[in-house]
């Protein structure tokens, strides 16, 4: 997205991007400035300015500074469709309202924008209202005010260019659980403290010459805007796939987990106090100063590594340079259009047309079992090409069915990592075998039709076989059901 363009030619002066997230609603935004809006650079609305002479960019809706990062249920922002997701009500809206306004001084202001789908069910729009009160009730103490885009836009104007800025916060349920958000034109640290251990568990680097990946191309299926990073403790090794983010929990870290990429700075710490003004802040951490901001770098006595991203012939391409414990940012932009298609997944995981290699791709069973004419056995298709990165197919793949009556229907490639959703169906018991097969790739598996026992009672009473087969798909109905909501829990913190 060119803010110049929507400014020169377009007279837009304020713009409204999505909050970060990570491959959903088809899009992913992250590793932007979190919270307060900002001047954005020409060629990049993800990136800030180091002057106020751009398009201003505001970010959708209040994101909890804590879960939000790495969260794959989005049901950590002040929208009623998201947090009611997990049950939560107008409490925690006014822990996330209330919290955005009780921010460090140094910052200024404080700032809040409040959100809300085109398509709300009727509950979530009473749930909005509830929230309009709050506000309004909000809005009755001295200095606290509710203006338009234009007038904020106004005073933005008027107020010196923002060096830092700060969006803290707490768990709501537990506010041992915290983490910080400090943000400079330069850079974008994300501290966060867990368990007791205060660490660093996100670094990107900014500069205003960054390009939008889609400057000169057009996306083709999903929209992948990445900003560089040194750290990304949402995603903790380059193996995995650019889709895989988690948050940065240490506290009763969830199994399912990988381990967490961070760079510790404390343990055994009870206390946190960041202060600071518009050039400076300062975290400490039990009365000690751990770590000190500045515009273009920061200082701290502890040991960092690997601060720099390296190219494949060992360049540094952006990163921090240390000197007496001073660790300030450096960036070559012309490496970035290169590095991302060398790091695919990291940086620009945009699917490309490829071919199915046979050894890399694979075929997932989601239900071998099923009920004839009440839910399908559905396989899940996932090609990747000789690399074992995923690829979008020019046609669907071809299956071959061991009898007529059954048939098998294939849905649009997912535009996240090209899985393809193939359902096997029938209106009759049967046991049959499928054979997929797309460019190199082959194979086949025996899937199973059971009759509806809990209708054709008579027919399973004589036909024992089938039966088992009716059992083992209601098992396995049963155990899907279990595995999903153990893993929504496990992302469910607060």
């Amino acid at each position: 997205m060119r803010s110049k363009l929507l400014r020169e030619k377009y007279g837009v002066t304020t713009h409204e991007i999505t909050r970060e997230q990570f491959g959903t609603d088809s899009y992913t935004l992250y590793g932007g400035p979190p919270h307060y809006p900002y001047w954005s650079a020409n060629d990049w609305a993800l990136m800030p300015s180091t002057t106020a002479k751009s398009t201003l960019i505001l970010r959708q809706t209040i994101t909890d500074p804590v879960y939000n990062y790495g969260d794959q249920t989005s049901s950590y922002t002040s929208q009623p469709n998201d947090y009611s997701i997990r049950n939560a009500a107008i409490d925690y809206f006014l822990h996330l309202f209330l919290q955005a306004h009780n921010q460090a001084v140094g910052n200024g202001y404080t700032f809040a924008m409040l959100g809300i789908e085109n398509s709300l069910e009727a509950e979530q729009q009473q749930e909005f209202f509830r929230q309009l009160d709050a506000v309004r009730e909000w809005q009755k103490e001295t200095n606290n005010f509710v203006v338009t885009v234009q007038d904020f836009y106004a005073a933005a104007r008027a107020l010196p260019l923002q060096q830092i800025s700060v969006y803290g916060g707490v768990g709501q349920s537990d506010p041992d659980e915290r983490a910080w958000w400090v943000t400079t034109p330069k850079y974008r640290v994300r501290l966060r403290l867990s368990g007791g251990v205060l660490s660093i568990t996100d670094l990107r680097i900014y500069d205003e010459r960054f390009s939008d990946p889609y400057l000169e191309q057009q996306a083709k299926s999903m929209g992948w805007w990445i900003t560089p990073f040194v750290l990304d403790g949402s995603r903790s090794d380059s193996t995995q796939e650019g889709q895989a983010a988690r948050n940065d929990v240490f506290k009763n870290r969830p199994e399912s987990y990988s381990k967490l990429n961070a760079w510790e700075l404390a343990t055994n710490i009870t206390d946190v106090m960041m202060e600071g003004t518009n050039n400076s802040f300062i975290l400490k951490a039990d009365g000690k100063e751990i770590i000190s901001f500045f515009p273009d770098s920061f200082a701290t006595s502890f040991l960092l590594a690997n601060t720099e991203w390296l190219t494949d012939y060992g360049e540094g391409a952006w990163g921090l340079v240390e000197e007496e414990g001073i660790f300030t940012t450096f960036a070559h932009p012309e490496l970035l259009v290169t590095e991302r298609q060398n790091n695919k997944r990291l940086l620009f995981p945009e699917l490309q047309l490829g071919k199915a290699d046979g050894k890399n791709s694979n075929l997932y069973i989601n239900n071998r079992y099923a009920i004839s004419g009440r839910n399908p056995v559905r396989l899940v298709f996932f090609p990747k090409d000789e690399q074992g990165y995923p690829v979008l197919l020019r046609e669907l793949p071809s299956v071959s069915l061991s009898a007529s009556d059954i048939t098998s229907s294939s849905q649009p490639a997912h535009g996240s990592n090209g899985m393809i959703f193939i359902d096997v169906n029938s209106v009759v018991p049967m046991r049959a075998n499928a054979v997929v097969s797309a460019d190199e790739f082959s194979q086949d598996v025996d899937v199973y039709l059971a009759p509806n026992c809990a209708q054709q009672l008579g027919y399973c009473l004589t036909h024992p076989i089938e039966t088992y087969w009716y059992i083992r798909a209601i098992l396995s109905d049963k155990l899907r059901f279990l595995q999903q909501q153990k893993q929504f829990e496990e992302q469910v913190f607060d």
